[in-house]
């Protein structure tokens, strides 16, 4: 099931919930359908509202990490600063260009606490696609911060379920193991591609290590990264992340 939030061109700023099934948006009270909308009728928001807590995992660095041992590095982003699928990135003054994460990503369904491998896998609602974007680059003559990250993220622009995936499934050694072909592109141009049987860390290893620092809240939102394009984008310029199964999610840079 690919769940949704949307608004209307009719009614913008009301947001609505969903499913998106056969190429038309269903509105549902939460159990039954209520009503049935085309393409052009409706316009998708991310598909959880504002997450309580977001986090980076830049797991390209996490080469010490095995066996359900070491370090999984993260970064902590700023709730306020999520921009809609389809949204626009604006630069300020201090920082003509971004660098670029392009993420799978993953939100969590019920609160967990310490929890161990397999009450982890049992977390997660559903997968979709980020993108984070951080200000500056090498030689910009700032270290690394907070004010860094504030650029903004994306995701969406529907949340997969779990049970849509299983035949995705390509292992199950800390968890299961998606097989997902995610692609980057700038401006039309492919810029990045990579598997997500790739990355060094299991969904369930992520919410078990990140729920041993802090209890888990029902729409926390987890990105998992294999590193940043080595492209910047700057003013005008227009990202896309897409994977077949997860669909594509598209911002701008102004």
């Amino acid at each position: 099931m690919k769940l949704c939030r949307f608004e209307l061109s009719s009614q913008p700023g009301v947001a609505r919930s969903g499913i998106v099934y056969g190429g038309k948006v269903y509105e549902t009270d939460g159990a039954q359908p209520i009503a049935v909308y085309d393409w052009n009728q409706a316009r998708l928001l991310n598909p959880l509202g504002s997450p309580p807590s977001v986090r980076l995992f830049d797991l390209g660095q996490a080469g010490a990490f095995s066996g359900g041992e070491g370090h999984l590095p993260f970064f902590y982003l700023n709730p306020a600063s999520c921009v809609e699928p389809f949204g626009v990135v604006r630069l300020p003054s201090f920082s003509p260009r971004l660098r670029v994460w392009p993420c799978l990503a993953f939100a969590v369904a019920t609160e967990a606490f310490q929890a161990d491998v397999d009450t982890a896998a049992e977390v997660p609602l559903g997968l979709t696609l980020g993108v984070a974007l951080r200000h500056g680059g090498p030689g910009q003559g700032e270290p690394m911060s907070g004010r860094l990250l504030d650029a903004g993220f994306a995701f969406g622009p529907v949340l997969t379920t779990l049970d849509e995936l299983e035949e995705t499934i390509v292992g199950d050694a800390e968890g299961p193991i998606y097989k997902l072909t995610i692609v980057a592109r700038v401006n039309g141009q492919t810029e990045q591609t990579w598997v997500t049987d790739d990355i060094p860390a299991t969904v369930a290893q992520m919410v078990s290590y990140a729920s041993h620092s802090a209890r888990l809240k029902p729409g926390d939102l987890f990105l998992a990264t294999m590193g940043p394009l080595e492209t910047h984008v700057e003013h005008g310029d227009e990202i896309q992340v897409a994977c077949d199964r997860l669909g594509a999610l598209h911002i701008a840079v102004s």
